[in-house]
This record gives C-alpha cells, sequence and structure tokens, in this order.
C-alpha cells in the first residue's frame, strides 16, 4: 500500500560552487558532486506496491540523455531502448523517455557568470547513465521541463540497475531479494 512521506522537502543546494586557491586565483576542477536530500511525497514498500501503481513498467538499455536546467535545477532526460514491456502500452524495439532530477551541468553565478561543471544527484541515487539497463516501474510526468516524458515511482524506488544477473535497488545499490533477472522478469509478467 502506497505510503504517504510528507511534502517535498527542500532540495538543499551548495552555496558556493566556486573556490579561490591560496593566491586568491579561482581554482579549476572536474565536475563537483553534490549531493541533496528529499523526503518523498510517496514511498513504496514492495516491488508488489509499485507494480499495482505504476502506469508502464518496462525493462530498457538507455541510449542518449539530455540534461534540461529548470529553476536553477538540473534534470535529466533518458531516451531509454524499450527491451521488454510488462505493463503499459510500450513493447520490444519503443523509445520511451524518463525524466529524473539531477544530473551534470554548468550552473551560473549570481552575475550570470559560468560556474565550474557541477555533478548533482538526490541522496545517493544519481541518475541513469547511457548504456546502463534498467527495470523502471513508471508513471507519466506533468510539468514544464518536457513533454511526453514519464518518470521513476518514488523518485528512484522505481529503478532497478541490472548488471549481469544481478538486480540493485537503487535506493542502496545493493542486490534485490537475491533475485536474478530473469527471476524479476518472471515476477513482472
Amino acid at each position: 500500500m502506497e505510503k504517504t512521506a510528507g511534502y517535498l522537502a527542500g532540495l538543499l543546494f551548495a552555496a558556493a560552487l566556486t573556490g579561490c586557491s591560496e593566491d586568491g586565483s579561482e581554482a579549476v576542477s572536474e565536475a563537483e558532486p553534490i549531493k541533496s536530500s528529499a523526503e518523498m511525497v510517496t514511498s513504496f514498500e514492495s516491488t508488489e506496491e509499485m507494480q499495482t501503481e505504476a502506469d508502464v513498467i518496462v525493462e530498457g538499455e538507455v541510449q542518449a540523455q539530455e540534461v534540461v536546467v529548470h529553476g536553477d535545477l538540473p534534470f535529466t532526460i533518458s531516451e531509454i531502448a524499450v527491451m521488454e514491456g510488462f505493463k503499459g502500452e510500450f513493447k520490444a524495439g519503443d523509445t520511451i523517455r524518463v525524466l529524473e532530477t539531477g544530473g551534470t551541468y554548468q550552473p551560473e553565478g549570481k552575475d550570470g557568470e559560468a560556474l565550474p561543471e557541477t555533478d548533482f544527484a538526490l541522496s545517493s541515487a544519481g541518475v541513469m547513465e547511457t548504456g546502463e539497463q534498467f527495470f523502471l516501474f513508471l508513471r507519466p510526468f506533468t510539468g514544464p521541463q518536457t513533454e511526453g516524458a514519464f518518470i521513476p515511482l518514488g523518485a528512484y524506488q522505481g529503478k532497478f540497475l541490472i548488471e549481469g544477473q544481478e538486480v540493485r535497488s537503487q535506493e542502496n545499490g545493493e542486490a534485490l531479494l537475491e533475485q536474478t533477472a530473469a527471476a524479476f522478469r518472471e515476477m513482472l509478467k
């Protein structure tokens, strides 16, 4: 059963994204990681709950990605090649767009100057990456960032990374219930 966890708490964003070296010059670095946390409006206790609540369930591979910025926050839109559809209108060979909060982007400072490239993620659940395969439990997205996209249930709870024959939760990165990818597929049918 769906459990309401409260309203989305404020995202904790970095106050200062630049630094200076001892001689006063700006420090140059690779993408600086920023991790933030938020309370989920809805969280799920089991994959069975997610199966019931999801409008779409697919197995797919991330083919391409685009980062868009809205309200100073990055959002990654991934193009997913569907390998198998378990619920909803998508089937093998289709493409589905999935939106996630976070990604690598170059924020702007108060005066519009470009700040160092930054990798923004909600807690330990980063965004999907090109070439990765997932089981995805999705619902349609409605918002100003994009049209015709879907979002994972419970932010990252509806994403399960497939590594070989292991299925990993994106919540904690651990193997899910010792199930193989084949067993997970059977459960979804």
